[in-house]
């Protein structure tokens, strides 16, 4: 369940209730049983507690349940770089106005709170109180989505007067000539349109009052005002689509904690031998997941098995919840590792595999968008991909039975005889590395 921790959460263990009265001087939480007793624990404690089920978040104490849309499927970054600037500048206004509190319409101070945040930001043109009722109406009814700001341009414009019978057969007619690969202009619709009309009168002449047939320009007109994404999609390809809308084509950005994680697998360059035998038994598969905006590894998985959607529902389990509980078998490693929290995107490859309906489920439930990057474009997840350098340079490398990123690199090395590590083993290493040298390392790359 997706939660913050906030004055009046309540929290359900066994058959008691504790409320949050307060955060303490040394960060942790002061809470009260309904039965005054006063209860002082850490907020990884609780949220063990939460991942343990020992804990439950009382529903009734949250101001709003999560809905998700399913119909959004645009992210942010396929919209012109004015109207993502247009849609952060409203996000802005509803984040320090409305916070957590229910929205109430009171002219008076709505009008005060706006015209402070206007100045704060610097914003000569700001809204009216009914104006931001209306953005928050539109991001509530999208599942809290940012992306019910964004202005759709193509919606705009007079009204066409056809009746719902013409309106169905213009539809129809785009549907099956207009948007597909063969790239008909739109002359063929209105010829289309003209034909099933022709075809409908005959066979129905009482009804040829309904039946007129739209002016080419009208046609045209509304086949504008088609959501140029959606048509470039369907008549160019997804990928297409995306690298044309994209405002930003270099390198995928993030500006905030959470806000993009970074998926993606690899091969470790590594022969593991099993326990028992100290015969080799292969390389296994390490996935990772990377939060862009602050280049921390928030959590992996290794596994024999090959990249699927299991090792990304592992993965990310680990990403979401608190490392106390893995960081405790290995009393070895001393540094923190605070990474936790659930990302409003996540970006991994675009396998069959990874469609899997637990994996949007999960998705879903949690108020997760997911990116599925197309073939051959490493840009959309730079970070997790120049980290896999890094760690077989630093790590893998220096293992004894590695072999390498390519034969001539591995030379005559015998990586068979020279085997050694263990899968528990290797797994302490890759943890013990992640906490204590890579997430520790400054990277130029941040301010």
């Amino acid at each position: 369940m997706r939660f913050s921790f906030k004055k009046g959460l309540v929290f359900i263990r066994g058959d008691r209730k504790f409320t949050i009265v307060r955060r303490l001087i040394d960060g942790n939480f002061q809470l009260e049983a309904d039965d005054g007793e006063l209860l002082n624990c850490s907020e990884s404690e609780i949220l063990t507690g939460c991942s343990q089920g020992l804990w439950l978040v009382d529903e009734s104490s949250l101001n709003e349940s999560v809905s998700i849309d399913p119909k959004i499927s645009r992210d942010l970054s396929t919209f012109s770089k004015p109207v993502q600037e247009k849609v952060r500048k409203r996000e802005e206004y509803l984040a320090r106005i409305i916070k957590d509190e229910e929205f109430v319409i009171n002219f008076i101070d709505l009008k005060k709170q706006i015209t402070q945040v206007a100045s704060d930001i610097g914003d000569n043109n700001p809204p009216s109180p009914i104006t931001l009722y209306r953005w928050y109406k539109r991001k509530q009814k999208a599942g809290d989505s940012i992306i019910a700001l964004a202005d759709h341009f193509e919606k705009r414009g007079r009204r066409q007067s056809w009746s719902k019978i013409v309106k169905q057969v213009v539809d129809n007619a785009i549907e099956a000539v207009y948007l597909n690969h063969q790239l008909y202009p739109k002359k063929a619709v209105c010829e289309e349109v003209e034909r099933n009309l022709n075809e409908m009168r005959k066979q129905s002449p009482e009804s040829a009052n309904e039946l007129t047939l739209p002016s080419q320009s009208s046609i045209y007109r509304y086949l504008d005002k088609l959501e140029s994404y959606n048509v470039a999609s369907a008549r160019l390809g997804k990928q297409v689509a995306d690298s044309r809308f994209r405002s930003v084509t270099g390198k995928q950005n993030a500006t905030r904690l959470l806000e993009r994680w970074e998926i993606d697998h690899t091969p470790i360059d590594s022969l593991i031998i099993c326990e028992k035998t100290s015969l080799p038994l292969g390389r296994p598969w390490l996935t990772i997941i990377i939060d862009k905006y602050s280049r921390m590894v928030v959590g992996f998985y290794i596994s024999f098995r090959a990249p699927s959607a299991y090792a990304v529902l592992q993965c990310l389990k680990q990403a979401i919840l608190p490392k106390d509980e893995l960081l405790k078998k290995y009393p070895d490693i001393t540094a923190p590792w605070p990474a936790r929290g659930i990302p409003e995107m996540i970006v991994c490859d675009n396998g069959m595999d990874l469609h899997a309906k637990a994996l949007m489920n999960l998705c879903q439930e949690l108020g997760i968008q997911i990116q599925f990057c197309p073939a051959k474009t490493p840009q959309y997840k730079g970070a997790v991909e120049r980290f896999f350098r890094t760690m077989s340079a630093d790590l893998i490398h220096r293992l004894p039975g590695s072999v390498f990123s390519s034969v001539d690199k591995r030379g005559d090395y015998p990586s068979e005889e020279k085997a050694c590590i263990t899968f528990e083993t290797l797994e302490h290493l890759i943890t013990k590395w992640i906490v204590e040298i890579y997430n520790q390392t400054h990277h130029r790359g941040l301010i």
